[in-house]
């Protein structure tokens, strides 16, 4: 065999494994919370993650998980992991991202338990939707020393999922609460140290705060402040016509969420003075920097590209008090209840200001084409509850249950469609009070169960109540 063909056999084996090679991803977003305090927009901000990820940045939507609120329970996350860990020993990943939107929580106990010694630390991280957060659940783990809760993703869980992954190359994208925690990512460059060749990889990590900083999502922002950093840069990219600047390393990501953490401000205070995203990479920090992160489809302008290059898109909701945003820019309706685009990709998001609630959706649209869509603006609300070691001889007076303010009858309804969004909700019994915030969402219909628990008949004390 002689030199050229040698070489041609190469080639063709480069070509090949480059076409073989599937990049995959797993992107989970959490609002609505068990037993945690409800978030806003994390939901939203990971539906949009996954939109970037395969309408702009090319990724097959077969290989790209999604797993959004009461979907996000740490079985399920851990299953998606596996699944995916299978398909890599199969055929070995170019390049896994894995993307979280939610609670997190810190190295410290007092994060979680306000009067926790400063000096516990646990080992606790990310927060799935059945997360159980009162402190009987936590307890002193006998091999590490540190504070443990089996309910939460742990950092030794994590860095075991992500390596246990046969890729090239990993991602991983954090928005929540001290999302720069040291004891991962330490942990994380022990883990990979340790892997020999030819399972080395190298990760790529953006957080959204420091170890010891909260993170935090804005109504004024309608996202989270890193996910809105990233988005917000990632559009300005799509919009430009070369294709080769829509090549997006991620030294190019991390200055311009720098940048936008430092312009854009709350209350004319700007982000980076509330907590700074951080980006680390091992086992290369120089090398994997200058990588490739993404690289981006173009997106169209808001205004018609010239004559006959329009498209009409009209817009339709049961809810009239909305706003929508293309690209990122408030719009008009006109009186029809039409927008006109330029041909070409567009991000439409549809907002409630009312409740905040926020979705999106990307499309595509032809010159000369009359398009519409249909936002789903209402949600289900059911509630359940069970009195326990209630002695009927007391006479107790049944549970009343508030719904942002309103008094709703039990015996009438144990249902409720409610607008999307955020909305307060009040059990009173017994001269006690609980009280919280819930997000309610078109396809996730949320369930109250609470049990309500008397041991003391005789001081009619309540000894707990469980949501």
């Amino acid at each position: 065999m002689n030199l050229l063909n040698i070489l041609s056999i190469f080639i063709a084996s480069i070509l090949c494994t480059n076409l073989w090679a599937k990049d995959h991803a797993l992107v989970v977003g959490i609002s609505q919370y068990v037993d945690a305090t409800s978030l806003k927009y994390a939901d939203a901000d990971a539906l949009e993650y996954f939109q970037l990820l395969t309408f702009l940045g090319g990724k097959d939507s077969n290989n790209v998980d999604l797993l959004l609120n009461l979907d996000a329970t740490k079985n399920k996350i851990f299953t998606s992991f596996e699944k995916i860990r299978n398909k890599s020993k199969a055929e070995k990943i170019d390049h896994f991202i894995f993307i979280y939107a939610g609670h997190g929580a810190g190295e410290k106990l007092s994060y979680l338990i306000p009067d926790a010694s400063q000096t516990k630390k646990t080992n606790v991280f990310l927060a799935p939707t059945d997360v159980k957060i009162e402190p009987k659940y936590f307890y002193k783990d006998a091999l590490n020393g540190l504070y443990s809760n089996d309910s939460f993703i742990t950092v030794d869980e994590l860095v075991s999922q992500l390596i246990s992954i046969n890729a090239n190359k990993i991602t991983v994208i954090l928005d929540s609460c001290y999302s720069g925690n040291e004891f991962f990512s330490d942990k994380l460059n022990q883990s990979v140290s340790n892997l020999s060749y030819p399972s080395k990889i190298e990760i790529a990590l953006v957080a959204s705060a420091r170890s010891d900083q909260p993170a935090a999502e804005y109504e004024e922002l309608r996202h989270g402040a890193l996910s809105f950093a990233v988005f917000k840069y990632l559009k300005e990219i799509a919009k430009k016509r070369g294709a080769s600047e829509r090549v997006v390393s991620y030294e190019r990501l991390y200055e311009n969420v720098l940048r936008l953490f430092d312009e854009v401000t709350i209350e004319n205070i700007p982000l980076s003075k509330f907590h700074q995203p951080i980006f680390t990479a091992t086992p290369d920090y120089k090398k994997i920097i200058q990588d490739e992160f993404i690289r981006l489809q173009a997106i169209a302008g808001n205004e018609s590209s010239g004559q006959n290059e329009y498209s009409k898109l009209f817009i339709r909701s049961k809810y009239n008090n909305f706003k929508i945003y293309i690209n990122g820019d408030a719009v008009d309706i006109d009186p029809s209840g039409s927008i006109i685009l330029a041909s070409g990709k567009h991000l439409i998001e549809y907002y409630i200001p009312d409740t905040s609630y926020r979705y999106s959706e990307f499309i595509d649209v032809r010159p000369n084409e009359i398009k519409s869509i249909s936002f789903n603006s209402y949600g289900l609300l059911r509630f359940n509850y069970d009195l326990k070691n209630i002695n009927e001889k007391l006479n107790i007076n049944p549970p009343k249950f508030y719904i942002n303010g309103a008094l709703v009858d039990y015996k009438l309804s144990r249902e409720f469609h409610l607008l999307a969004g955020t909305h307060s909700v009040r059990l009173e019994f017994n001269d006690k009070l609980f009280e919280k915030e819930v997000e309610i969402r078109p396809s996730s219909p949320l369930n109250l169960n609470y049990l309500i628990e008397i041991t003391d008949v005789d001081s009619k004390n309540v000894k707990n109540v469980s949501f």
